[in-house]
């Protein structure tokens, strides 16, 4: 396909702006390290900025940890466990979760994320939004910078030690 009636294809893809990349490919622990409030780390594979309604990226939760319970309203999101053993919630329902396991988060359900003791827990997280404005964050860092304090408040709050 010739580069013009590539960009003209884009124009019949509902939400790719014209000149948009058709292919990106990524190794999964390469790209910018986000810490979010010293609860988890992220490694952002695919931005948010890059991509028409979808975000990946390589989420490690510490040994021990009990994330915060909390909810999306604006995107679904789908965990790829790939390493460790921990739970996850999903509104009133709690699972166990090792390697290989496959989670699926409605918007707007609360949640929480469950390291189990002896190893970090880890997940390909997939973001999907569910309308281009994305949650008004144009990158993932930006949105963690926002949520992070909120995040950091809301794990104090569910380990008892806050208000």
């Amino acid at each position: 396909m010739t580069e013009a009636a590539a960009a003209e294809a884009d124009q019949h893809v509902p939400g790719r702006e014209k000149g948009r990349p058709r292919m990106l490919c990524r190794r999964y622990d390469q790209g910018p390290r986000l810490d979010v409030a010293g609860l988890n780390q992220i490694v952002v594979i695919l931005d948010r900025s890059e991509t028409a309604r979808t975000e990946v990226a390589l989420n490690t939760w510490r040994a021990g940890l009990l994330g915060p319970p909390h909810k999306h309203d604006q995107k679904e999101q789908t965990f790829f466990i790939t390493a460790g053993r921990g739970w996850v919630v999903v509104g009133d329902e709690k699972r166990e979760v090792r390697h290989g396991d496959v989670v699926f988060v409605p918007a707007g359900v609360e949640h929480q994320t469950i390291a189990a003791p002896e190893a970090d827990l880890q997940y390909l997280l997939y973001n999907a939004f569910l309308s281009q404005e994305k949650e008004g964050h144009k990158t993932f860092a930006e949105h963690i910078e926002k949520v992070k304090a909120i995040r950091r408040a809301q794990a104090d709050r569910a380990a008892g030690k806050g208000p």
